[in-house]
């Protein structure tokens, strides 16, 4: 109860500043937790709690992503993800095995810069209705991949604790294991649960709908968990199942109270885990994470502009994507356990996850400015104008449909 008293006092605060809920959130787990009032401490429930609310969230981006779109942009968004996540794994072990970490060491680091936050994007750009937009899409792809790749990251972690003859292979099945339960539970879920929907729908029970959303999104979750994957891929995986279902809307509209609540905790409570007492021997420390991190969104700048043509939908996905992400938290953790990083390593990359998370909004404010003011630029040679087009507004459905007719009958648009 306390912590939900922590986050809404948050909320009005950010609400009365007119800042984003989130910066809200983070803010007041901070002054609450064992940094500054002492109020409240993070316990194994509250984290069992926050990842429920992770796990609510990506349920919902499921429901609202379709399978047909990322299918389409599956060849592109691959190598864009992949080539994002080398580049920057590479480049922030690098710079920090030079500051005087053994490279198992700064590899880890390495894949916890490479992490962005899907719950930070998701809701910022869910609240805007940009999802939809071209720059939405290439970071929803980037992101969801990244998500995934935090599998292979994670049984990884051993390798690198304890690097010996056998441990590499070892990973290897394991990570292919993983790729198959992945499928597995995918196919799995597409089958039964939309039919399962259906058959509470015709029991025509209003108070069943409920505890069936729950079941679908919990319990897909708990499957993914057994199998090695983790609580919030399972919880998408149910999403994107019910994502073509007629009671996908239904469902998140049930479920979307409760959603907005574990988020809020899962916010706050990040803000709990910072202490910056242990900073103070090594401030530097914080500073690189943070230059990590700045390298991240200019790597992912370049790919995005590389895969999309577009200096706008790189710009603005490169900022969004410039923070790190609540999995990197998991990895922190796992790899504190196996002391791959040490107490000072650890707070200051909560530390710049915590400013680099209340950045992410206004810094998608920015990349909004820029865009326009590099679209109200005239044209340098008035005879490459377009002339007698049409301009089309929104690109959903309808506009799709719009525009191929437009590209049939040869009128420029």
């Amino acid at each position: 109860m306390l912590l939900l008293g922590v986050a809404a006092a948050g909320l009005g605060a950010a609400r009365l500043a007119r800042l984003p809920s989130l910066v809200g959130y983070l803010v007041a787990g901070v002054v609450a937790g064992p940094a500054v009032l002492g109020l409240l401490h993070r316990t194994r429930e509250l984290e069992t709690i926050a990842e429920l609310g992770v796990a609510l969230l990506l349920f919902g981006v499921g429901i609202e992503f379709s399978l047909e779109q990322l299918r389409r942009a599956l060849p592109r968004v691959l190598p864009a993800a992949a080539l994002q996540l080398a580049v920057t794994i590479v480049a922030a072990a690098a710079l920090f095995h030079g500051l005087g970490l053994a490279w198992p060491n700064a590899v880890l680091v390495g894949f916890i810069v490479s992490l962005s936050s899907t719950a930070v994007v998701f809701k910022l750009y869910g609240e805007t209705g940009e999802l939809e937009a071209p720059h939405g899409q290439a970071a929803a792809g980037i992101l969801l991949l990244q998500d995934l790749a935090l599998v292979a990251m994670m049984l990884l972690v051993p390798a690198l604790a304890a690097p010996q003859a056998g441990v590499a292979g070892r990973a290897g099945l394991a990570l292919v294991i993983a790729a198959a339960a992945l499928a597995g539970l995918l196919v799995l879920a597409r089958l039964v649960l939309p039919r399962a929907l259906a058959l509470v729908a015709r029991a025509r029970t209003p108070e069943l709908f409920p505890l069936a959303a729950l079941l679908a999104a919990f319990g897909t979750a708990l499957v993914a968990w057994r199998v090695g994957l983790s609580l919030p891929i399972g919880a998408f995986l149910a999403g994107l199942a019910l994502s073509g279902s007629p009671y996908a809307h239904q469902v998140f509209a049930e479920l979307l109270p409760l959603r907005d609540a574990f988020v809020a905790v899962f916010f706050t409570s990040i803000g709990l885990l910072f202490t910056p007492e242990a900073l103070l021997g090594a401030p530097g420390l914080l500073v690189a994470v943070l230059a990590a991190v700045a390298l991240k969104a200019a790597v992912t700048v370049g790919v995005v502009l590389l895969f999309w043509r577009s200096p706008v939908v790189a710009l603005q996905t490169g900022l969004a994507l410039g923070q790190i992400g609540e999995f990197s938290f998991v990895l922190a953790t796992a790899g504190y356990g196996a002391h791959l990083l040490g107490e000072p390593l650890f707070q200051a990359v909560l530390g710049a996850a915590i400013l680099a998370m209340a950045a992410t909004p206004f810094l998608i404010r920015l990349g909004w400015r820029l865009s326009r003011a590099g679209a109200a630029r005239p044209a340098r040679d008035a005879k490459d104008a377009p002339r007698d087009h049409v301009l089309l507004i929104g690109y959903g459905e309808t506009g799709r449909a719009v525009a191929r007719v437009l590209r049939e009958i040869g009128v420029p648009f």
